[in-house]
């Protein structure tokens, strides 16, 4: 009888101990979801965005995955920011999702707001109008449909419309200073996740060069509620692309000689130089003074073995570089 007793016993402190096992589980499990659920009141946006470097015509998408920034701001003067999320545009569907912060004392559970996404190397763009994004749970915004984007600022890829590429330097300018900044890239062989890789491949190189320079005379800048019109830049180099302008080698390719002409709008400082596939100087045409006009210079390159060569032209900080082929 006490043997039964003593089971009897044992068996409710294990009920006991198994409920309060249980009890203790649960209770932990609800802590940490709670702890796990943001205390403030959020909004979820997967936002669809590309930018004119990574974009792929052939398929549509991007070459490669990127992160971007996305902001907030409120959708009356002085538009200010109030939440920023960063996260991964993915590649093969150019979009990615972005949590945002909203102010506690949001109404109606939803925030309208100005979306502004930016990149490392594009001009930032904003979304057309206010958007309304609403509490817990999710909202989508799509850059890539042409209207969406404030002043219709951005790149017709066809398919696609994305972000301009070449803002180097993050000024909210797509101009000589960033076009530098890539060029000095491409001559010291940057390799990669530079800001001034704009195609995403690692390499600061031509191809790079090719896509802000297909951008760099359309005076491109940043649009939006607050500079409808551009942002307007004070300083101002004192050499153009317009005041110089550099002509593709004649013939290309060539064996063993090509000319080579440019253009000055006024009396200039040049100097006109060629360069080897590691960015050696092999040749100088022209170093001096020259006046406003044509000019023309023949390179005969009959003691070069064949390969890929640079032309580069320099005046008062301006710079450019076009290819040349030896073929012999």
């Amino acid at each position: 009888m006490k043997t039964q007793n003593l089971k009897n016993r044992a068996a409710k402190v294990s009920q006991i101990l198994k409920a309060l096992f249980i009890f203790t589980a649960f209770f932990i499990m609800q802590v940490s979801k709670a702890n796990s659920q943001p205390i403030y009141p959020y909004t979820d946006v997967k936002i669809t965005v590309g930018t004119q470097g990574l974009y792929d015509a052939a398929t549509a998408f991007s070459k490669t995955n990127d992160t971007f920034t996305a902001e907030m701001r409120t959708e009356k003067n002085p538009e200010d920011v109030f939440s920023s999320a960063t996260g991964e545009i993915e590649k093969s569907t150019m979009e990615g999702n972005f949590r945002f912060r909203l102010p506690a004392n949001t109404a109606n559970g939803y925030t309208d707001c100005y979306i502004v996404i930016k990149h490392r190397n594009s001009l930032e763009i904003w979304s057309a109008t206010p958007v309304r994004v609403y509490e817990d749970q999710s909202n989508e915004m799509n850059f890539t449909v042409a209207g969406n984007t404030y002043g219709n600022n951005s790149f017709n890829a066809g398919k696609r419309t994305v972000m301009h590429s070449g803002d180097v330097n993050q000024d909210g300018f797509i101009d000589l200073e960033d076009y530098s900044l890539i060029e000095n890239d491409v001559w010291n062989f940057t390799t990669g996740y530079a800001a001034t890789d704009l195609n995403g491949d690692e390499f600061v190189d031509l191809e790079d060069l090719t896509i802000i320079e297909s951008n760099i005379d359309k005076f491109l800048t940043v649009k939006s509620p607050l500079n409808p019109d551009g942002l307007k830049k004070n300083s101002q180099l004192s050499v153009s692309r317009k005041d110089i302008v550099l002509n593709q080698n004649y013939p290309n390719p060539f064996n063993p000689s090509t000319t080579i002409s440019f253009n000055l709008s006024s009396e200039s400082p040049v100097k006109l130089a060629i360069y080897d596939i590691t960015g050696r100087e092999v040749a100088t045409l022209v170093n001096q003074n020259l006046q406003a006009g044509a000019h023309s210079f023949n390179w005969n390159a009959g003691n070069f073995t064949s390969g890929v060569y640079f032309l580069r032209i320099n005046s008062n900080g301006f710079s450019e570089t076009k290819q040349m082929n030896l073929i012999k």
